[in-house]
């Protein structure tokens, strides 16, 4: 992995802990759920220096410090990657996300247009609507995994990048275990909220022009859900990463980082 020190800004009640790699145009990166920017190290690596890739710590995730905690909705959490740059003094950037980090990089898109220059949603789904309605077969696999602890642990790792993947590369249990920065639940319950509050954003209003990039073996947000979305979308191309699943980034840093950099030197 590229020597990338954690950076950390006062950003109001927030102290944001980012990894900074390369020196070309900036790329905001957000994380899904339940990770944190580790999910992008080797997709940032890949980048190299063609790309300034800034990955970062949402609130009540990873090393960031939340001074004072209250509620919050995904709209601030949004907000927090605008104020970031401010911090950073980046007027624009390109953004990238990936899972509710998607639906995270178009609440931005709509909300602070000028401060976007292109769009990279992968593995995501319509901001205005419900992943459970989406794929409420998805959602139940995986909480049945979570709900049997150590004992579901490869099932959840199957579920989230492919039986294939793990059959071929069986340290990825390991490597996504290492991974793991714990958080209060009380952190855990602001986030949930977050998530299961309305946020609903119309991507047909989103005029960036967008790279979307769905999962040939995803089984949380199929291929066909993240195209969906690109076909609501004014000025969006769809790609399929074959043979990725939910963990792209992990997977498959090599070929999403030669997608990415396509797009952006277009």
């Amino acid at each position: 992995m590229t020597k990338a020190s954690i950076q950390r800004r006062k950003v109001g009640q927030l102290n944001i802990a980012f990894r900074n790699v390369g020196k070309g145009a900036p790329l905001i990166m957000f994380h899904g759920a339940e990770g944190d920017h580790q999910i992008y190290d080797r997709l940032q690596d890949e980048l190299g220096d063609g790309v300034r890739s800034i990955s970062f710590d949402q609130r009540d995730c990873g090393l960031t410090e939340y001074a004072d905690p209250q509620p919050y909705t995904l709209k601030d959490v949004a907000h927090d990657a605008v104020r970031l740059m401010d911090s950073l003094g980046l007027a624009s950037a390109h953004v990238m996300g990936n899972s509710i980090g998607g639906n995270l990089a178009q609440l931005m898109a709509f909300h602070w247009p000028d401060r976007v220059d292109r769009l990279i949603l992968g593995l995501t789904w319509p901001a205005d609507e419900s992943l459970q309605e989406l794929n409420p077969d998805g959602i139940a696999k995986r909480a049945e995994y979570a709900a049997m602890g150590a004992a579901g642990e490869r099932l959840m790792v199957e579920h989230m990048a492919s039986p294939e993947y793990v059959a071929a590369h069986p340290g990825i249990i390991d490597e996504l275990r290492s991974l793991r920065t714990e958080v209060t639940p009380e952190a855990r319950q602001r986030r949930w909220t977050a998530f299961t509050s309305p946020y609903a954003v119309d991507p047909a209003r989103i005029r960036h022009k967008t790279l979307l990039i769905g999962g040939g073996a995803d089984r949380m947000v199929p291929a066909a859900i993240t195209q969906r979305l690109a076909a609501r979308m004014p000025d969006a191309r769809f790609e399929v990463l074959q043979g990725a699943g939910h963990l792209g980034a992990r997977q498959m840093p090599r070929e999403l980082a030669a997608l990415i950099g396509n797009f952006l030197n277009e």
